[in-house]
């Protein structure tokens, strides 16, 4: 006889807990070697620069636009798209780079 449902969703439980606690590992030895590594159909890809983060609303406000600019780029949802205003005052790199927050470096664990 087969497992019950409750047995298949106690063992589905037991083994995403085991999965997660290996691709941890992954995750730590890939940052380790500071390298994408692939073996079969598992790849771990190593983002040393991260994900960051602009703040494109306080560039914007620095840059002081008038408030056609930034009318110009408020949508109907109250969203105001302050990366574009950004670009339309059209600071040099230096400038933004202070409002930009670097990310910190992860791996990525996937099967393809």
């Amino acid at each position: 006889m087969g497992m019950t449902l409750a047995e298949k969703m106690a063992e589905f439980e037991d083994l995403s807990i085991k999965l997660q606690m290996l691709e941890d590992e992954i995750a730590s030895e890939v940052m380790e070697l500071q390298a994408s590594q692939q073996v079969g159909r598992v790849k771990a890809t190593y983002y040393p620069q991260g994900r960051g983060k602009w703040d494109w609303e306080s560039c914007a406000k620095t840059l002081e636009p008038d408030d056609e600019l930034i009318e110009k780029h408020t949508e109907t949802k109250v969203t105001v798209k302050w990366n574009k205003i950004v670009d339309e005052l059209d600071p040099d790199d230096e400038f933004k780079q202070n409002f930009y927050t670097p990310g910190t470096p992860f791996v990525s664990v996937s099967v393809k």
